[in-house]
């Protein structure tokens, strides 16, 4: 008599194991969270702060309402700070005391969680994947300078289309 023995294995779906930018496989989500966070997503995060009229106007789906060297407005309490330095290029809802960058603001928008917040946000710098793979994330101080020369000299470079 032969004994068989049968060993069930989860099997995560392809799209939660696979990172969409680079191609790199995971054993769960919250591996690839974990990779999407530490990899992708603080460079995502200053390539859609560029150009933080463009961005949230693709976020919110909407057109500011006003804007000056400081902060642009959406209306209904949501502002985006334009003088330069840390927070430039964040959003923060005073009607609703919360805010932060450009993933945050999609989650929010959308009612998606943070994978999917990467997804749309990789969606909207329409460089290609493996562009996008490539791409590494200055230092904050690096970023902020880069951002304020730019913006000094009124050619922020857009890098979203």
């Amino acid at each position: 008599m032969t004994t068989t023995t049968t060993t069930t294995t989860t099997i995560i779906g392809e799209a939660s194991s696979r990172c969409f930018i680079c191609g790199a496989r995971f054993s769960s989500r919250s591996s690839l969270s974990s990779h999407h966070q530490r990899r992708h997503a603080r460079a995502l995060l200053q390539i859609l702060r560029r150009e933080p009229a463009n961005t949230y106007a693709k976020i919110f789906g909407r057109e500011h309402k006003s804007v000056n060297e400081r902060e642009m407005r959406f209306g209904d309490g949501i502002v985006v700070t334009m003088a330069p330095g840390p927070h430039f290029g964040n959003w923060y809802d005073f009607v609703n005391d919360e805010g932060g960058g450009p993933l945050s603001a999609i989650q929010r928008k959308r009612g998606v969680g943070f994978l999917d917040s990467v997804q749309i946000a990789a969606d909207m710098t329409q460089m290609t994947m493996e562009d996008l793979a490539k791409v590494v994330a200055v230092p904050d101080e690096e970023f902020f300078q880069q951002t304020v020369f730019a913006s000094c000299a009124g050619n922020v470079p857009s890098l979203i289309n």
